[in-house]
């Protein structure tokens, strides 16, 4: 049989090509995209300031001493503004209170970057936003930009905040539906947290020298620093032990305390 003949009367199927194979490229959902940008942001943020501190570090010749005499130095006195600290139970409260707004004023944000945890990173709100508020203070009174002030301290507020709506125009549908699905999982954190703070303030209620009966530990070192901190404009801060000299000790703890005592004025 001519050839011709064979291939005319095969199946139309034996005749078609098989078809090709074509891999097409992995593509992530568009909230993911924009999570891992938000991500990468902070990351760069964090980065950059880290190698800013590097060069800095490795480039500055400054001794210990303190570029201005402390006498011709500020010496600020906007840390006790509020008239309720003086009950050191309505004191506590409003502590309480800020910390607890400060944690909510965040949570946009951290469910955003938290967003593949089972609770979105909810107990790590507050300390979010106490870090951020102060980071950005303590940048603006290190480089000599804003001084560490009450209204310092509100701008960086104000940031955080415009941060939050931001995310949250674009996160409001999904953050609202996980808080409705995740209402018990949110509320024993919070229980959790509220027990931990009642604890360990009655266990310094009941021994304020937990840490050492005798000398109190480095309780006298954190509150010369803390001290320090609030009354100055400029950081870092003077060293309460070395007279004439800055701090030259790591206190970003303290500073993060001084800005919760600053901003709520107790």
């Amino acid at each position: 049989m001519p050839i011709g003949a064979i291939v005319l009367t095969m199946p139309r199927y034996a005749l078609a090509r098989p078809p090709v194979q074509t891999r097409r490229p992995v593509s992530f959902p568009r909230s993911r995209r924009s999570h891992t940008r938000l991500a990468a942001v902070f990351l760069l943020v964090i980065v950059a300031t880290l190698l800013w501190l590097v060069i800095a570090g490795a480039t500055s010749s400054k001794s210990l001493l303190l570029s201005t005499p402390l006498s011709a130095m500020p010496d600020l006195g906007d840390y006790a503004w509020n008239p309720l600290g003086r009950n050191q139970w309505v004191g506590v409260l409003v502590l309480l209170l800020a910390v607890e707004a400060l944690g909510w004023l965040a949570w946009p944000i951290t469910a955003t970057v938290c967003r593949w945890l089972p609770d979105r990173g909810y107990p790590l709100s507050k300390t979010l936003a106490l870090v951020l508020v102060a980071w950005a203070v303590w940048m603006a009174a290190s480089l000599h930009i804003a001084p560490f002030t009450v209204w310092s301290l509100l701008a960086a507020l104000a940031l955080l905040a415009c941060g939050s709506w931001l995310v949250l125009r674009r996160t409001r549908a999904d953050l609202t539906q996980f808080m409705a699905t995740h209402r018990g999982l949110l509320f024993a954190w919070e229980a959790l947290f509220l027990v931990a703070f009642a604890a360990l303030l009655l266990s310094r209620l009941a021994d304020p020298d937990l840490w050492n009966a005798v000398h109190g530990g480095e309780k006298p070192m954190d509150f010369g620093f803390i001290n320090s901190i609030l009354r100055s404009a400029w950081m870092p801060p003077p060293d309460p032990f070395f007279a004439g000299g800055y701090i030259n000790y790591y206190y970003y703890g303290q500073f993060i305390v001084a800005c919760l005592i600053k901003l709520v004025g107790i």
